[in-house]
């Protein structure tokens, strides 16, 4: 029972901070590499599918409560460098650092957002994911040993 509360966890925790979620498990739980792998896909799917339907429904409310408060837009380096990564890579390059830089939600609240009408947004973000599962375990045990 411990084992099945502790991957649910696991599972939550890969659909939020992937990259974080990595080193968690091959670490400090001792999953093996195809344990780790199974779970980073299944759990940031998980997140890139729930996000992605409930992106728009956020940024609804977000822009609700923006306007409430009547205050000029910013632009931040984190806004510079989310409309750079837009303009210079487009879908393709927000989808492959979702996971690893930006937050899955962050990354699929964004592209619901730009690329609320486009078909191919929900495979790329789930592309990417399954891209860094692999990639992610590996660049962690080399660097680790």
């Amino acid at each position: 029972m411990d084992k099945i509360i502790e991957i649910v966890v696991l599972l939550l925790l890969s659909s939020v901070k992937f990259a974080l979620a990595v080193g968690y498990m091959l670490f400090n739980k001792g999953f093996g590499y195809w344990e780790t792998v199974a779970i980073l896909m299944f759990g940031g799917t998980m997140g890139v599918v729930a996000f992605y339907f409930f992106g728009e429904w956020i940024m609804l409310k977000w822009k609700a409560f923006r306007n409430s408060k009547k205050q000029p837009k910013k632009f931040t380096k984190t806004n510079r460098f989310i409309v750079k990564i837009r303009k210079k890579y487009g879908l393709i390059g927000l989808a492959l650092i979702t996971p690893v830089l930006l937050s899955i939600p962050v990354g699929c609240i964004i592209a619901a957002r730009y690329y609320r009408f486009s078909y191919k947004v929900l495979f790329y973000l789930i592309g990417a994911v399954v891209f860094w599962s692999f990639v992610l375990p590996v660049l962690s045990i080399y660097y680790k040993s």
